[in-house]
C-alpha cells in the first residue's frame, strides 16, 4: 500500500505544473506562413481544424491505446464492452 501511495504522490507531483499553470500559445508564425503559401500549396497542406473529424480521431486514438499501451487486440473488444455495460 505504501508503494502505491508513493507512486501516486510522485505522479501527482509530476503533473502539478501542467495542472496549476495557465498556458497561452501564439499562432502568429503559423498565420504568417499560411498567408505566404500559394493557393495550390494551401489546398495541398490543409491544416485548418474546421473540417477535422474529431469522432474518427477519438475512435482511432482509443483503438491505438488499446493496441499499443494495453496490448489488447480487437478480438477482446466485444467482451470488454459487455463488461463495461454491467
Amino acid at each position: 500500500m505504501w508503494k502505491l501511495c508513493k507512486k501516486i504522490e510522485k505522479f501527482s507531483n509530476a503533473l502539478q505544473p501542467f495542472c496549476n499553470n495557465e498556458w497561452s500559445f501564439s499562432t502568429d508564425n503559423v498565420q504568417a506562413m499560411w498567408s505566404h503559401l500559394s493557393e495550390e500549396d494551401q489546398q495541398l497542406f490543409q491544416f485548418s481544424m474546421v473540417g477535422f473529424d474529431w469522432t474518427k480521431y477519438l475512435i482511432d486514438h482509443y483503438m491505438g491505446l488499446r493496441l499499443y499501451l494495453l496490448n489488447e487486440d480487437n478480438s477482446t473488444l466485444k467482451i470488454s464492452r459487455i463488461k463495461y455495460r454491467r
